[in-house]
């Protein structure tokens, strides 16, 4: 979202979550909470229809699209969506990673609590992306021209690449000023756990439920153009 918002588009949400500290939080966040893990309504389509922005961009969660969500369902998501002729970027990262970066163990962490939160966490990731595809593949969105994955090894490997990729996508005409900023904002930071560390059992758990091969799927070229 900080990437496209550096690159001319409008984002919907406030520049900086409140409630995380600059630690957690160290460049801001640019969501729509009403959004984030809510969904769209009518109302919020009209709020950011009446500002007539050529380029609007959510940040979606994958809960709204998922059937057991309390508030909405996906058909009722599906309907907003195709009121917006939407385009999906996808910026996933590997989900070992993902999960390891942020996890934090005490020296009482026992290996069978490791396991319990680590293997819950990768299937709740291999479930999220198996939502959201479905969704996106029933309403005929899995495509090039309607998707984009984008994932952050890439972002990182390759910051001008990644920014381009998006710009065009997104149908954004960025100067390059605004290019180098978004560029220079992609930071190696993000990335902060190596697959190279993981122990051998993390691995080994990871294998066994398929978090990591839907990941390596997802990011095949059909998706990246």
């Amino acid at each position: 979202m900080q990437t496209l918002k550096l690159l001319g588009a409008h984002v919907a949400g406030e520049a900086k979550r409140p409630d995380l500290d600059i630690d957690g939080n160290p460049k801001g966040y640019y969501e729509d909470m009403r959004v984030l893990g809510k969904g769209l309504n009518a109302q919020i389509i009209n709020e950011y229809q009446a500002i007539k922005a050529h380029n609007i961009a959510f940040k979606l969660s994958y809960a709204p699209l998922h059937p057991n969500h309390k508030r909405t369902t996906p058909e009722q998501q599906v309907a907003f969506l195709k009121q917006l002729s939407p385009r999906f970027i996808l910026t996933v990262r590997e989900p070992l990673e993902s999960i390891m970066s942020v996890q934090r163990w005490s020296d009482s962490t026992c290996p069978k609590e490791q396991f319990i939160r680590i293997t819950q966490k990768l299937k709740k990731y291999k479930e999220n992306i198996e939502t959201i595809l479905k969704v996106l593949h029933d309403n005929h969105w899995l495509n090039p021209n309607n998707c984009l994955v984008q994932n952050y090894h890439d972002a990182i490997q390759n910051p001008t690449a990644y920014v381009e990729r998006l710009a065009d996508f997104a149908g954004l005409a960025p100067s390059h000023e605004q290019i180098a900023s978004a560029r220079a904002n992609i930071d190696p930071a993000l990335f902060r756990y190596k697959a190279k560390t993981l122990p051998a059992n993390v691995v080994d758990w990871d294998s066994k439920i398929g978090a990591s091969a839907t990941y390596e799927r997802l990011i095949q070229p059909l998706l990246i153009r």
